[in-house]
This record gives C-alpha cells, sequence and structure tokens, in this order.
C-alpha cells in the first residue's frame, strides 16, 4: 500500500512532467523560444567561464592543422550568433537577442519543428527542408542551442553547418565541450574543450585590448 508520502511525490513528479510538457507544447515562435530559453537558465546560468581549447583545421587531403596555446589568432566579427544564442540569450533580455537574431539575417517569422540526433528541436529561420537560409536549431526540451545555418565566410555561397556538440552537465547548467563546422556535408573545422571551469574570478586585465601582445592575447 502507498503511504502518503509516496503519493505526495509521484503527484509532484506528476505535475511537473506535465507542466514541462505542456510548456514545451507552447513553444511555437521564435520570440517564445527564446524567452524560454531564458526564462529556465536566467537564474543559474554560469556569467565566466574558462576552458583549455584545441582547435583543428580539416584540409580536403584529408589531413588535420591543429592550432593550441593562443597561436594562430584570427579576427572575430561584432556580433557572433554562436555566443548569442549558446550563452548570452541566457543572461541578457530575451528582447536584446531577438533584434540581435534579426539583426543577422534570420526570419524569426518562420519557425517549424524537426528532429536533430534524436531530439525534438525547435527551428528559426527556415521553412521545412531548408537548410540554406540563416537559421538555428534549439533542443526542444532541454532548451539549449544545437545548431547554426549561415553563409560561409570565405564563399558566402556556400553554407556553414556549426553545430554545438557533446554536450554535458556543469554548474547546474549545461556546456558543450565541442563545436563543429560543416560545409557541403564535410567537416572543416572543429574545436574541442576540457578542463572547463564555471565563475572562475577573472582579471579585468584581459578585457583590456592595451594590454594584448604577441605573448598576451584573449
Amino acid at each position: 500500500m502507498k503511504t502518503s508520502l509516496q503519493r505526495l511525490i509521484i503527484s509532484v513528479i506528476t505535475m511537473f512532467l506535465l507542466h514541462a510538457f505542456t510548456y514545451a507544447a507552447d513553444i511555437t515562435t521564435a520570440d517564445a523560444v527564446i524567452r524560454a530559453m531564458h526564462d529556465r537558465y536566467s537564474a543559474t546560468w554560469y556569467d565566466t567561464l574558462t576552458f583549455t581549447q584545441k582547435s583543428t583545421t580539416y584540409n580536403p587531403d584529408g589531413t588535420a592543422t591543429i592550432f593550441e596555446k593562443g597561436k594562430e589568432p584570427r579576427s572575430r566579427p561584432l556580433i557572433n550568433l554562436l555566443l548569442v544564442l549558446g550563452f548570452d540569450v541566457y543572461k541578457q533580455s530575451p528582447e536584446t537577442t531577438l533584434k540581435i537574431v534579426q539583426s543577422q539575417k534570420i526570419d524569426t517569422s518562420k519557425f517549424h519543428e524537426d528532429t536533430w540526433e534524436g531530439r525534438p528541436v525547435c527551428v528559426v529561420g527556415a521553412e521545412k527542408g531548408d537548410t540554406k537560409s540563416p537559421q538555428f536549431w534549439i533542443d526542444k526540451d532541454r532548451l539549449l542551442f544545437v545548431r547554426l545555418f549561415e553563409p560561409a565566410r570565405a564563399n558566402p555561397d556556400n553554407t556553414d553547418d556549426i553545430r554545438f556538440a557533446n554536450y554535458q552537465p556543469l554548474s547546474g547548467t549545461w556546456i558543450a565541450s565541442r563545436v563543429e563546422i560543416w560545409n557541403q556535408g564535410k567537416l572543416v573545422f572543429s574545436e574541442d574543450y576540457s578542463d572547463i571551469k564555471a565563475n572562475p574570478k577573472l582579471d579585468a586585465a584581459l578585457f583590456d585590448p592595451k594590454q594584448f601582445d604577441a605573448n598576451h592575447r584573449p
């Protein structure tokens, strides 16, 4: 015979699952998915992050070029959607994130559901079957960014398929320990992260460009 405590626990779990299911089912627009991402993790998402990075370029001849320890730095765009959708979305206002996404030529009026690696995803920026238009994919249950399609920097006529992979728990939230860039069905670049730490104290000099030199880079 079930005790009163057992019945209470079962009732609480059932209510939680029903709420989560209903909440996920209500996500049918770009605004809704961005707001859901923010609301799920805004109180717990880390403010700072450190890690060791290994970058690998996959050459057409099948060989790989690896860059480590800050060597061969490259310039970055003013707006990096990977940072916006993978991190900033959880701390800044949903309105700010939506505005940034729209500024990057993603049509937020287009929304559909799909499946990625066996999990349901929300897709913003394209109709079903379209993998050419700029768009981003969000894991519907965990509300984590998993995929971005955008014009390739080297050749805008081609599309880069950028993926956040190998998600693992971190400080009550999540971190993707691998990023992959695919182009025309081939893996062309990857970054792997190790020794990941959430919320470390960081020296303000790290964010001062005047402090950078050949041996000290961000």
